[in-house]
């Protein structure tokens, strides 16, 4: 196997794994007031709406391979705040 095949592997995996997270728990489980409810450590509920289209669109855009860099970028940052967000959590 290549490198490439590895890069693609682990690129369409992360995809899914962040597509799964997204779309199923943000808007399937808790609708657009869960992660609203859950900005109010500071954060204006506005800010839940681009959040949500960040995770989803940048999911999209790494099963795909569009705009791979700003994605995983994106999909960084994203990951960052829930890291912040869930370490008073245990």
């Amino acid at each position: 196997l290549s490198e490439a095949f590895g890069i693609t592997l682990i690129r369409v995996v992360l995809g899914i794994i962040l597509l799964a997270h997204g779309y199923v728990l943000k808007i399937g489980t808790f609708t657009t007031a869960g992660p609203m409810a859950i900005l109010e450590i500071g954060f204006p509920a506005i800010v839940a709406y681009p959040m949500i289209a960040g995770e989803i669109l940048g999911d999209l855009a790494l099963l795909i391979s569009v705009f791979t860099r700003l994605a995983a970028l994106l999909s960084i940052l994203i990951l960052l705040g829930a890291t912040w967000m869930h370490l008073g959590n245990n």
